[in-house]
């Protein structure tokens, strides 16, 4: 496969260029990941999600995992077998929901989960210079 003579490198890190390029859906562990505009970085962090997930066991509760790029923010949506709270009235997780959350909190840095936006870390080292 040739590269395409047009393609310059600083085309890739503007707003809404792709910087991976996926044929169809992209499954980790079962779980199918996206990214809106195919940011390497983000797709780093739901790969590093998903491992987390799988060896903890998790992985089953989790169906898909999508970052939106323009906002930064990665979303899930979650199995219907995964009880999310413990006693909903007082907004208590179970003990599979804090797991995957504490997963979701080593690993991707913009996060909505459980109806709440959460800010945890992330494993790449370039985080400052997010392309």
């Amino acid at each position: 496969m040739k590269r395409n003579k047009t393609t310059k490198a600083f085309s890739y890190f503007k707003e809404k260029s792709s910087q991976v390029e996926i044929d169809g859906s992209m499954c980790s562990f079962g779980i199918t990941i996206g990214s809106f505009h195919d940011k390497a970085w983000e797709i780093v962090e739901m790969l590093n999600f998903t491992i987390e997930l799988a060896r903890l066991e998790l992985h089953e509760y989790v169906i898909y995992v999508e970052y939106y790029s323009k906002s930064q923010t990665c979303t899930f949506v979650f199995s219907d077998d995964l009880e999310i709270y413990n006693d909903a009235e007082l907004g208590i997780l179970s003990y599979e929901a804090t797991k995957i959350k504490e997963c979701a909190m080593k690993t991707i840095v913009q996060f909505e989960m459980f109806g709440g936006l959460d800010h945890g870390e992330s494993t790449i080292p370039i985080l400052s210079n997010r392309i």
